[in-house]
């Protein structure tokens, strides 16, 4: 993240902490990702049945919940606590940086998780089972991969200097 971040963004007036808050958002976001993939899939499943109350009175709950979470974690994370601490630790980032700024992708990451689990729930109750145990088991496959190409990254990320190099070397191992 904080390479593709460097790259792209730190320029001109755009400073370190900056660059730093941005890489951290995006990796908030990156916790949202398999809720971000997997609602359109589901939307349209429901749509393909003619139903589009559904979905749109579980967006209005996970809008309702975005917003929430929002204004609770842009407070919750403007104080001093052992979150504030855990993020600034697990992002590295400086002391004293304001991070309230993290709570708004870390809301909407949840959010999207929320609708992921809403649209699934609501779909097993109309159409039963849909072939759940098959799907966990390749999902439990992708992410012993996902867990071992992560590992490969860090080590490159870890062990080679220069951000522009550790981009590509990071992306060949990930491409992997």
């Amino acid at each position: 993240r904080n390479q593709i971040v460097e790259i792209v963004l730190k320029q001109g007036e755009f400073s370190q902490s900056a660059a730093q808050l941005t890489a951290a958002s995006l990796g908030l976001f990156c916790f949202g990702m398999i809720g971000y993939s997997f609602v359109p899939l589901l939307s349209r499943v429901f749509f393909s049945f003619q139903d589009t109350k559904t979905p749109t009175f579980i967006v209005l709950a996970v809008i309702t919940l975005n917003i929430t979470l929002s204004f609770y974690f842009v407070w919750f994370l403007g104080s001093a606590n052992f979150f504030t601490d855990f993020l600034i630790k697990f992002f590295s980032l400086p002391a004293g940086l304001e991070i309230a700024v993290l709570g708004l992708p870390l809301a909407l990451s949840i959010g999207a998780i929320f609708h992921f689990i809403f649209l699934a729930g609501f779909l097993y109750r109309r159409i039963g089972d849909f072939g759940i145990k098959e799907i966990l088991n390749s999902f439990s496959k992708i992410l012993i991969a996902a867990i071992l190409m992560t590992a490969g990254v860090y080590f490159v990320v870890q062990n080679i200097s220069g951000a522009i190099f550790q981009t590509l070397i990071a992306g060949f191992t990930a491409g992997l």
